[in-house]
This record gives C-alpha cells, structure tokens and sequence, in this order.
C-alpha cells in the first residue's frame, strides 16, 4: 500500500496491516512524499499488487481494508440467512 496522503494514520495502518495478517497476504507499506507521484496515480492510497498493477486507489482509508483485500483477491462473501 503506497500513502501518499498529508498526514500518516497509525491506526488506520494498523487496520491494515491486520486484515492482511488475518488473510495471509502479505502487505508492504510505504509512505511517500513526492507531489510528482500523487499527481501520476491521482490519489493519497494506492494498492499495487506484486505484478506493480494498480489494484484499488482511493483518497482515505476503507472503514474495512479487509473488504478491500478480499475484492482483490476475488474472495466472494458468503451470505448467510
């Protein structure tokens, strides 16, 4: 996951980092400072997957990144009645 948002968010790191240890996927963090980079990928938070595929971009943190990770991965919900 590349930051390239103004302020760093532990606790949405943590959130993070969580959901990736909870599937079994492992998850890089990084946090860049570069205006030129934001301007090429148009967004704070950049997920990109390990073939360098942008995956999922977004201006803040998903209140649920595991959602997100699974969306990734293809994993389908289940719903239960």
């Amino acid at each position: 996951l590349v930051d390239l948002g103004p302020e760093p968010d532990a606790a949405a790191d943590e959130r993070w980092r969580q959901a990736a240890r909870e599937r079994g996927v492992p998850l890089d963090m990084v946090r860049v400072d570069e205006p030129a980079v934001r301007c090429i990928w148009e967004r704070n938070l950049v997920l990109v997957r390990r073939d360098h595929h942008v995956a999922w971009r977004s201006d803040t943190h998903p209140d649920d990144p595991g959602s997100v990770l699974d969306t990734v991965r293809g994993v389908q919900r289940r719903c239960v009645t």
